[in-house]
């Protein structure tokens, strides 16, 4: 599975590495985690199986590269 780049940028004391791949995942790796895979709804992506940013476990994430992922998203 090929990843395409997006996005990488530090936010609230994180880095995020926002990559897709060609069935249109939206793979979101926090500080060099394993990436966690979901899917981009309406300004956010949503995570099937969860992501976890300081100990929380979150369903879903608006991303601050929102106007990458959609030309991204588009292009694919």
């Amino acid at each position: 599975m090929a990843l395409k780049p997006v996005a990488t940028y530090d936010q609230d004391g994180h880095h995020f590495d926002v990559q897709i791949d060609e069935e249109s995942k939206v793979h979101v790796a926090v500080d060099g985690a394993q990436p966690s895979k979901g899917y981009y709804l309406g300004g956010e992506v949503r995570f099937p199986k969860g992501i976890t940013i300081d100990g929380q476990f979150k369903m879903s994430l608006a991303l601050a590269c929102d106007a990458e992922l959609q030309a991204a998203l588009a292009a694919n």
